[in-house]
């Protein structure tokens, strides 16, 4: 009761009016609700009178300056302080308390530095309102503190983030932006600028919009408002990534473009557009496109040509068929397989009757074409399987796989038939001509293809020797036909 009646005396006992008839006891009921308002504040609350001395201080207020229950005559300048903009130490005519008490002066939520008494700085704002007594005589103050520490170092920290964060912004190579729902950018970089080739007066003024110019897809057809990345990102809600397109300036030059845009989570609907430019990329997609078309058709062409080289290199030039080089490479493969399963091989080896009298009688012309004709005329009577080359000369060389001696001999004699009853066209040579032939078959002694050759051209030999026009079969059938 005792410390209710000093609160009320102390403090309101200074603002009741004379002209009141409420009783005392009235007055002791206002004290102690105020009182316990104040003991509950989050914030300090102090007053002091004339003298400056602290007549009441509430738990908060001794929280915040870590210090005792002042209430008698300890005086408040005996705390320091600094103000918070300029730093300077607080003389202690300049305390808001002290300009109240003096001078009555209000103040309010000045920012101030203070030394708590643990040795621990804090910041606050610091409030003083002078209060009278009923004649209107300064009697005191009452001083409010808020300790916003917490308050204005997240707001330091934020104010550096924010700067690193516009520094960052400031440098990225890539153009980044920030435009409302209607496209308008609110704010950009300079890269951005320089990607789209616009001037910095253009983007600051805020007045540019994408859809001022032209967007085209990747396929030349346009870009639609609803489709740009950062009309769905708003309109959705969501992230768009990696869209690209086509700027057309005025003058109808084109930036390629890889756009990409989030929602910011504000309440006016804005987005952020990351922008990179891809235009000489893109030009050097289509230069390396150009440049692999060019290498393809070159490759196409070159490749034919060695095709050509191979096809030269393998074939007689005069008749089209396998030279002998080509033919012994075939032949040893074909030898081998013949051996290794077991199956029959035989070979022809034929030459043109008196060619040497017919090159020098009806000329060398004449002779490249019975040489093409009869070369022809051995295609019609062997299979794709047989291996047909001209062995040198007028002489022709066939390997016949999977073909025992009895069928060689019915095919080399329907090609002997064939050739004798064949008459040319070309009406400056012979009217007929006649092949003979030595054939023989692979025998289980031989191991190589030269033993067959040299049979067979024994054989031929024999053909030759015995009237031409003819076939005959190497030993151990030595057979004549």
């Amino acid at each position: 009761m005792k410390q209710r009646q000093r609160f009320s005396r102390r403090v309101l006992g200074h603002t009741r009016t004379s002209a009141t008839n409420e009783a005392p006891g009235a007055w002791d009921v206002v004290a102690q609700s105020l009182r316990l308002v104040f003991e509950t504040l989050p914030i300090g609350v102090w007053v002091l009178n004339l003298q400056g001395h602290i007549i009441y201080s509430n738990p908060a207020a001794r929280t915040i300056w870590a210090g005792a229950h002042y209430v008698g005559p300890e005086q408040f300048g005996v705390y320091k302080g600094w103000w918070l903009r300029s730093g300077e130490p607080i003389a202690a005519e300049e305390w808001a308390a002290a300009r109240a008490i003096s001078k009555g002066e209000t103040s309010l939520d000045e920012e101030i530095i203070i030394e708590c008494f643990d040795g621990t700085r804090k910041i606050i704002l610091n409030s003083a309102l002078p209060f009278y007594d009923s004649r209107q005589r300064l009697r005191g103050a009452i001083i409010v503190n808020q300790d916003v520490t917490a308050r204005m170092n997240a707001e330091a920290a934020l104010a550096a983030h924010e700067t690193e964060l516009r520094n960052l912004f400031a440098i990225l190579p890539v153009g980044v932006s920030v435009v409302d729902e209607n496209s308008t950018v609110i704010d950009s970089n300079a890269a951005l600028a320089r990607i789209l080739q616009l001037s910095d007066a253009e983007l600051a003024s805020g007045t540019y919009t994408y859809g001022q110019r032209r967007y085209i897809h990747p396929d030349n057809t346009p870009f639609k408002r609803e489709e740009f990345p950062s009309t769905i990102a708003i309109n959705e809600q969501r992230i768009v990534e990696g869209v690209e397109i086509g700027v057309v300036k005025e003058d109808g030059e084109l930036i390629w473009t890889t756009v990409s845009a989030a929602p910011l989570p504000t309440p006016d609907r804005r987005a952020v557009i990351v922008t990179s430019d891809r235009t000489d990329r893109k030009r050097n997609e289509a230069n390396l496109l150009w440049a692999h078309q060019a290498i393809a058709t070159m490759n196409r062409r070159l490749q034919a040509a060695l095709n050509r080289e191979q096809e030269l290199a393998r074939t007689d030039p005069l008749t089209g068929i396998a030279n002998r080089r080509h033919f012994f490479d075939l032949a040893d493969h074909s030898i081998a397989s013949a051996q290794r399963y077991n199956y029959p091989i035989s070979l022809i080896l034929f030459d043109l009757d008196h060619f040497k009298s017919i090159n020098d009688t009806w000329g060398h012309q004449c002779g490249d074409t019975v040489l093409r004709e009869i070369v022809q005329l051995g295609r019609a009577y062997l299979r794709d399987a047989d291996l047909y080359a001209r062995y040198g000369g007028e002489e022709f060389i066939v390997l016949l796989p999977q073909t025992d001696l009895e069928a060689t001999l019915v095919v080399a004699e329907r090609l002997r038939q064939a050739v004798a009853n064949h008459a040319f066209a070309n009406s400056e040579c012979p009217g007929k001509v006649t092949i003979s032939l030595g054939i023989a078959m692979l025998l289980p002694s031989e191991d190589d293809l030269g033993r067959l050759i040299q049979r067979a051209d024994r054989a031929l030999y024999q053909a030759k020797s015995t009237g031409r026009n003819r076939t005959v079969v190497a030993p151990p059938q030595n057979i004549q036909v």
